[in-house]
């Protein structure tokens, strides 16, 4: 059985070098933010399964489509790039795979798909 549901996010939406200073400004805004968000790029689609890394995130819909977002200096967001992305964006090249499971590591992730 699968529990499926929506994702919400919780703190800061956004990662920091560890030599950031985060302005006060910055502090303030983040002190406003409400403490749990809707993700509006996911609203309707039915979640079976969320990964998280150092800096980035992939989730698992019930139809099998992966989203990801986060930081992505290494790669890690599958997408074919470097760029970092705020918000949930599908991972197309996965799409004619049956994907079984999804492991986000500190700067990296894995995609266990079945064997054809």
């Amino acid at each position: 059985m699968i529990d499926v549901g929506e994702v919400w996010e919780i703190g800061e939406d956004q990662s920091y070098d560890t030599n950031d200073v985060i302005s006060p400004s910055k502090r303030a805004v983040i002190s406003e933010m409400p403490p749990v968000r809707s993700l509006p790029a996911l609203t309707g689609i039915p979640v079976s399964f969320v990964s998280a890394g150092e800096g980035h995130f992939i989730v698992q819909s019930v139809t099998g489509q992966l989203y990801t977002w986060g930081l992505n200096n290494f790669g890690q967001l599958g997408l074919g790039d470097v760029a970092s992305r705020v918000q949930p964006t599908l991972i197309s090249e996965l799409h004619h795979y049956v994907i079984k499971k999804v492991v986000c590591g500190a700067f990296h992730s894995l995609v266990l798909t079945r064997a054809l």
